[in-house]
């Protein structure tokens, strides 16, 4: 065989293999660059396009003339489904006002009652990083203790104590779920 025939061979050869070896790579760096962005947490993009339509939601429920119409609006009945890792993967249902989305939306409207008018608003019990793991925890099935359960309840959408007279123990996923799940109304303080 000629010599320069040979060499081109050779050449191809070695190109190909090049080739092939640079694509191992890169399929083993983006593989663990994936793996990297799911490591405990959410997929931020998720998030940030929630937050987005969330926002949207909020701004529909809240130029409702009618506290009933805000209560059964998108806001208020929509729930999410968002990929959570922590040991293991998670597929959550969450709403607006659970972290990590944290959008909160609340309206207040005037009533004339027996005793005149008064201020009442509509708001949402929130969720924060507590509470989400409790949730993680009821979908686990392992048992959360009372006192953690009242605490999680006593948190109001803004993260302070709301005055809850009566707390009851979450004693399952499905209470849990309609309780922070839920828009009220309620007298304004």
């Amino acid at each position: 065989m000629d010599r320069s025939i040979e060499l081109s061979l050779h050449l191809i050869v070695y190109a190909i293999l090049s080739l092939l070896v640079l694509s191992l790579v890169f399929m083993f760096f983006s593989k663990s660059q994936s793996q990297l962005s799911k490591i405990k947490g959410f997929s931020i993009d998720d998030i940030e396009k929630i937050k987005v339509l969330c926002q949207n939601l909020c701004k529909t429920a809240k130029s409702f003339d009618d506290y009933k119409e805000f209560l059964v609006s998108d806001y208020c009945k929509r729930w999410f489904k968002i990929k959570y890792i922590d040991k293991k993967e998670y597929n959550l249902l969450v709403k607006c006002w659970w972290w990590p989305i944290n959008i909160k939306c609340e309206k207040y409207y005037q009533l004339i009652t027996k005793e005149g008018v008064k201020t009442y608003r509509v708001f949402q019990i929130g969720l924060n990083k507590d509470g989400l793991n409790q949730y993680i925890q009821l979908i686990d099935g392992k048992p959360i203790s009372e006192t953690k359960n009242i605490n999680a309840i006593k948190r109001s959408y803004n993260g302070e104590i709301e005055d809850v007279t009566n707390p009851y123990t979450i004693s399952d996923l499905k209470t849990f779920m309609e309780y922070y799940g839920s828009c009220y109304f309620g007298e304004a303080q």
